[in-house]
């Protein structure tokens, strides 16, 4: 029988025997919640704040730089809502793919139909065979491009 090759990476990855080491303390005695107050939290947040440090030394950053999320949703949704309003004032558009993912996109939805006194438009592009947008026009033309 030959033996199945997994190729849901997008769903989860297999754990580097370093990482499953690393978190056994805090998966089978030290679980307290890192944000709470009380005792059972200390060691989880220290741990914490010490991966947050080693992240940011790695990126080059500061450790205040540093966002864990719980997943990519997660993830998608504070960059693309964060830079979005960080710079409604140069610019009022967002440029995707039909090919994103559809946690990209519903994100991206979203922001064009929040209320706001000038919209947010979403320029969707096919792919080219690279993965890049296109760029040949959606359809999607606003009235103006701001």
């Amino acid at each position: 029988m030959v033996a199945p090759i997994y190729l849901d990476y997008n769903g989860t990855t297999p754990h580097d025997p370093e990482v499953i080491a690393a978190m056994r303390p805090f998966l089978e005695s030290e679980f307290g919640n890192p944000s709470s107050s009380h005792w059972y939290g200390i060691r989880p947040k220290r741990a914490v704040e010490n991966a947050r440090r080693q992240v940011a030394d790695l990126l080059g950053c500061d450790a205040g730089e540093v966002f864990f999320t719980s997943g990519g949703t997660e993830s998608n949704n504070h960059a693309i809502k964060g830079m979005a309003r960080a710079r409604k004032a140069d610019g009022r558009h967002l440029i995707t793919t039909t090919v994103e993912h559809p946690a990209v996109l519903e994100v991206c939805r979203y922001l064009e139909q929040e209320a706001s006194p000038r919209p947010m438009w979403m320029w969707m592009r096919p792919a080219e065979s690279t993965g890049m947008p296109s760029a040949r026009p959606s359809g999607r033309t606003p009235s103006s491009f701001r």
